[in-house]
């Protein structure tokens, strides 16, 4: 599955933290403006895969 997840403030792709382990940390870094995020996870049903669907965002601390 691919996951395209952007920092909210320099919105660039921080999608190699999209992972449910990192789900616990207490802060992840942004690699480029160095900001502060929180990784947060939820599911919704798509009903053009018929499945539930992982959703990876990040929220500023």
């Amino acid at each position: 599955m691919f996951y395209y997840v952007f920092c909210p403030e320099c919105k660039n792709d921080l999608s190699h933290f999209a992972n449910t382990d990192n789900l616990d940390k207490e802060a992840i870094y942004c690699t480029h403006c160095e900001s502060a995020l929180r990784l947060n996870y939820g599911e919704s049903f798509d009903e053009d895969y018929g499945c539930d669907c992982g959703l990876f965002w990040f929220e500023k601390i």
